[in-house]
């Protein structure tokens, strides 16, 4: 069940012309830039997002990179953010340079560095309004990671497919989703802008290779189509595969919203399914 309706967050005010980005170092290092130049400080630049690709990518190596930035990933901002309270000033947290690479490291970009994506744009999303979290920049997506520029045309690599259906929620609320829903192999974010919803869901797990059912509840969005139903739009990401070469194939399809506002997805797995309702 969605349900609370949680205020975007909180923007940090300009104290003048000059607003630096630092880049996070020791406790020391952040209390001295503090002491320094707080006033002028408008967020600390942290580098602990990206992870090493797995040296054989098996069911279990790709999965244990699709959780890190869930687990271990957000504890680290949870500690950067504590250290930057300490110094008494209201600095923000840019988490730059993210993904499965590093990038420039990478000679093909698959479904796990896909999957990374997802469980990396679920968590911050997620905990940006509590970390004070304002931005998450990749470096590089041009040829290093989200689009692959030929001499006479473009495309999207797993990593930049997973970046454009997680955009969709820019601008959006966001809404508390249950703890099920954010714990084991289910990765959740859901926003509401206006009167349009919008639920992400990844499966982060490629062990058992199985897909999941999910039965959701949606508060103030039941079906009010003809017979009390509604149709929302169903993008998905399905997995071919966890290889280090494997890819996803999009696919688009309709469900039904019941006038309850019961709904049934089928999420494939180690993939990434996105429902958007429109009241």
């Amino acid at each position: 069940m969605l349900t609370n309706i949680v205020p975007p967050m909180l923007k940090a005010s300009s104290t003048g012309a000059l607003r630096l980005l630092t880049v996070s170092g020791s406790v020391q290092w952040n209390a001295a830039w503090a002491a320094a130049v707080g006033e002028h400080i408008y967020a600390s630049s942290f580098h602990n997002g990206y992870m090493t690709q797995p040296s054989t990518f098996t069911q279990s190596a790709v999965t244990a990179c699709a959780l890190r930035p869930r687990g271990s990933f957000m504890d680290s901002v949870a500690a950067l953010r504590t250290t930057l309270d300490k110094t008494g000033r209201t600095i923000a947290i840019s988490a730059d340079e993210w993904g499965l690479g590093p990038p420039w490291k990478v000679k093909t970009f698959a479904v796990a560095h896909g999957m990374y994506a997802a469980g990396f744009l679920g968590a911050v999303t997620r905990g940006a309004r509590a970390n004070n979290l304002q931005f998450t920049n990749y470096f590089e997506p041009i040829n290093e990671g989200a689009v692959q520029v030929l001499p006479f045309n473009t495309t999207l690599t797993p990593v930049g497919e997973v970046m454009r259906l997680f955009s969709q929620h820019t601008g959006g609320d966001l809404l508390e989703v249950p703890t099920e829903a954010i714990a084991g192999d289910l990765d959740t974010t859901a926003t509401v802008d206006g009167s349009t919803l919008i639920v992400t869901v990844a499966s982060l797990s490629a062990v058992g290779w199985a897909p999941t059912h999910l039965s959701l509840t949606l508060d103030g969005w039941k079906g009010g189509g003809s017979g009390g139903s509604s149709k929302g739009k169903v993008v998905s990401l399905v997995a071919q595969g966890f290889a280090e070469d494997s890819l996803f194939d999009m696919k688009e399809t309709a469900v039904e919203v019941e006038a309850s506002g019961h709904v049934e997805l089928t999420i494939p797995p180690f993939s990434v399914v996105q429902l958007t309702l429109a009241k």
